[in-house]
């Protein structure tokens, strides 16, 4: 089964400013089940920027983490 990125970039631009809070969850459900979040930062980046890109990676992992721990 293959869902290629730019589904995932074209959702989340269509959700307009709720898109960055559904980012930070994927992202932390990335971390949270081990996927490799290469391609969902550089995505994050794209999206919002990169000063809004690296809070809502850094947000993300932070909340995938804490869900592991």
């Amino acid at each position: 089964m293959s869902f290629p990125i730019e589904h995932i970039e074209t959702f989340l631009k269509g959700l307009g400013p709720v898109g960055w809070i559904v980012f930070i969850a994927l992202y932390a459900l990335a971390v949270t089940f081990y996927v490799p979040g290469s391609l969902l930062t550089l995505l994050g980046g794209a999206l919002f920027g990169p000063r809004l890109g690296v809070l809502a990676v850094l947000a993300g992992a932070f909340l995938g983490m804490a869900g592991n721990w």
